[in-house]
């Protein structure tokens, strides 16, 4: 132990074995000290061999640090913890030496043994090199399912005194600043079990849905052109689509009745506030529009598959598509007039969660479940009586798209 304030070096104890702290020493002098204690146990002479060499033959090659990274806790009197270890990740690279043992992911840590689990040490030729090098290390650490004392180390290393030099035996107790830290919140491994437990066991908030969906055949027109070249788009044109699906054979017991767009107001960009961004203004303007050219009314709707890419916009556009009244929403779906038995039944299909939000795709998807609602092919999610469906599909930056469906 060095005293900054006499300039001496005392012994602190004396042990007949290699210190924790042997790594340090190992890096700064390039020497082996397990195989030079081993040698000496075998009767080699210090001098006589390579593992071995004289005193005035070790030369001191740059700085080391080294940190014991246990499973202790520093924010409760480091109280070691135990557990099992669910995710470990080491640091690696140039000037980095770990030493450990049972370290991994899977390792049950008991309160019975030494609470360590891995001794870093880092070499650099330069101090603040080595010191940096340590700090690089230690953020590169992911450790799980023990409290560790990681943050507390990155704390200690980064301190202004420690960085330079003013510190003793007492440094750890009187500086209440290296606890200064936020504690490790876990939140990608909250967020992999979260996910883990909605595709195994799916989502509490649509538990009571059905979720199986027989396939559905899907004709695809055969052309008669001599030629073989499709020319769907010239025939559509030219016929519309009523008679273009009856000359093709296709399925006509539901129309697309009307369809409403409108793209951005100047409101969002103005930023006043985050509803407009997502649609709070172009939302109403198209499904006003929409109910005033068709003559039908939210009223009428059964069946409704909206944008519900968040919980807060699926409560915007309740109130948007006017299924219920403004500030309505909360109530709304607290009486559980947006499911089975309720008013109407929005988002039948399981909406983006069962999805996963694919671009294109869930206009797409949303199409489909309406027409096979209206059709009355829908299976275990059928809405009984279904004849009307609303479909709204949001773009951010862009554009809303409103469509009323009806039975033929």
């Amino acid at each position: 132990m060095f005293d900054k304030k006499s300039g001496e070096f005392y012994f602190i104890e004396v042990n007949p074995r290699i210190q924790v702290e042997h790594t340090v020493t190992e890096e700064v002098t390039g020497i082996d000290i397990v195989k030079a204690q081993i040698k000496i146990a075998e009767g080699e002479k210090i001098g006589n061999h390579p593992a071995l060499p004289k005193q005035e033959d070790i030369h001191l090659n740059g700085f080391a640090i080294q940190c014991r990274v246990t499973t202790e806790d520093p924010l409760n009197n480091f109280m070691p913890d135990y557990g099992k270890i669910m995710t470990y990740r080491s640091a690696a690279g140039f000037g980095v030496r770990l030493d450990a043992a049972n370290a991994s992911s899977g390792s049950i840590i008991t309160p019975y043994y030494d609470s360590l689990l891995v001794k870093v040490t880092t070499w650099a030729k330069h101090q603040d090199d080595c010191i940096k090098r340590m700090d690089r290390a230690l953020r590169e650490f992911r450790i799980r399912g023990v409290k560790t004392n990681l943050v507390f180390l990155e704390s200690l290393i980064n301190n202004k005194d420690f960085l330079e030099g003013n510190y003793n035996t007492n440094f750890v107790d009187t500086k209440k600043e290296l606890y200064a830290y936020n504690p490790q919140k876990d939140r990608a491994s909250k967020i992999v079990s979260y996910l883990g437990n909605i595709i195994v066991n799916g989502h509490s908030d649509i538990s009571g849905r059905p979720n199986n969906r027989s396939a559905v055949e899907v004709q695809i027109p055969i052309s008669n052109n001599k030629n073989g070249k499709n020319n769907y788009v010239e025939d559509l044109k030219k016929l519309g689509s009523e008679k273009f699906a009856k000359k093709h054979g296709l399925r006509c017991e539901v129309k697309m009745t009307g369809q409403s767009m409108t793209t951005d107001f100047p409101s969002s960009f103005e930023g006043k506030t985050m509803m407009q961004i997502v649609g709070s203004d172009m939302s109403p303007a198209a499904a006003n529009d929409l109910y005033e050219r068709t003559g039908i009314g939210p009223e009428d709707v059964d069946v409704v598959e909206l944008l519900d890419c968040f919980t807060s916009n699926e409560i915007i556009t309740y109130e948007a598509l006017q299924l219920t009244e403004q500030g309505g929403s909360e109530q709304f779906v607290s009486d559980g007039e947006n499911t089975y038995g309720g008013k109407v039944v929005v988002n039948p299909s399981g909406g983006l969660l069962s999805k996963g939000h694919p671009l294109g795709a869930t206009g797409l998807g949303q199409c489909a479940e309406l027409v096979w609602q209206l059709r009355g092919e829908a299976g275990p999610r059928q809405v009984e009586g279904a004849r009307v469906g609303l479909q709204h599909n949001l773009g951010l930056g862009s554009a809303c798209v409103v469509s009323l469906y009806q039975t033929a």
